[in-house]
């Protein structure tokens, strides 16, 4: 009896050690985990500390989640001012019909297609915070459409300026907006190659990227050089440019030295932290942006051309 005794005390022993503990199950059933539980390609800012997704790789749409998580608010920054652009696309040409009867179609266009770099550029956005907890491989993937998403809006912001800049050359805009264009085909080859991803490629990226993103500034320099600095940027609307990029690297620079979240970690792991105040800077400098490339436009057409 003692030994038949002793072996159901052994078994009870080795079933509550094989159960496992409430703490084990509150993280099987929490909906976000901490970073220590992340894999290492997933950590991406050691400050923000809580609120992770756990990887869902079944579906890739399966990865969304209406429910509260650190990049809920990096998802909605971009996704519906997405949406706001492309209605203002969508709806552009009963404007243009109504209020700028004298403009031309290549106004027009150029018009819509910066909207539409703009839904571009944050539609891509949304969709990498969306899926990205699904697959290492879809984080790259998705990813590259983000950074690609940046390239078109750059590509899209510089070239309505240069068609509205020189309303009385076309082998200026023409020959601007082609070295723009090309130079944005480099950096989306850049993006999408994982070649040019390896550090050995750093000094490559970086000629690409900051060519680009110089392309625009060298029609500007010429408008301030032919017109003067007040002619160019308060009458000719070129000033939107300006505060508009001003306003995109004051988001970048808050981006990459991880500010506020840096000063106290695990303070801004849902709201506020720098990649939430990249996106706000991104969209108020798409939306400024677009409030000059319209002044631009009304000031190209009071020129006369010869």
């Amino acid at each position: 009896m003692k030994g038949l005794k002793k072996d159901e005390d052994a078994e009870d022993t080795s079933k509550i050690q094989s159960t496992p503990s409430l703490d084990h199950i509150r993280l099987s059933l929490s909906r976000t985990i901490g970073i220590a539980d992340l894999e290492e390609w997933q950590r991406d800012n050691e400050f923000i500390l809580t609120g992770y997704r756990r990887l869902v790789s079944s579906s890739i749409f399966s990865s969304t989640s209406p429910n509260l998580f650190n990049h809920a608010v990096n998802i909605h920054s971009h996704l519906w001012p997405a949406v706001a652009f492309f209605v203002m696309a969508v709806t552009l040409d009963i404007l243009f019909t109504s209020r700028y009867k004298s403009a031309k179609r290549s106004d027009l266009v150029f018009m819509t297609l910066y909207l539409l770099s703009a839904v571009f550029c944050h539609g891509a956005s949304a969709l990498f915070h969306t899926i990205r907890c699904h697959s290492q491989k879809i984080d790259a993937r998705s990813n590259a459409l983000d950074y690609a998403g940046i390239i078109v809006l750059v590509v899209g912001s510089y070239t309505p300026s240069v068609h509205f800049g020189f309303p009385c050359s076309v082998k200026l805009q023409i020959t601007y907006c082609v070295i723009i264009v090309l130079l944005g085909l480099g950096g989306s080859f850049v993006v999408w190659n994982p070649e040019y991803a390896k550090p050995t490629h750093r000094v490559i990226r970086t000629i690409i990227f900051c060519a680009l993103g110089s392309s625009g500034w060298i029609p500007l320099i010429h408008l301030v050089i032919v017109h003067g600095f007040k002619e160019t940027l308060i009458h000719m609307g070129q000033g939107g440019l300006v505060v508009a990029s001003l306003t995109y690297v004051t988001g970048a620079v808050l981006y990459a030295i991880r500010v506020p979240e840096r000063l106290y970690p695990g303070k801004f792991d849902y709201f506020f932290s720098s990649h939430q105040f990249l996106h706000f800077c991104v969209v108020a400098g798409a939306s400024i942006h677009y409030a000059g490339l319209y002044k631009a436009m009304q000031f190209s057409l009071t020129q006369s051309c010869h």
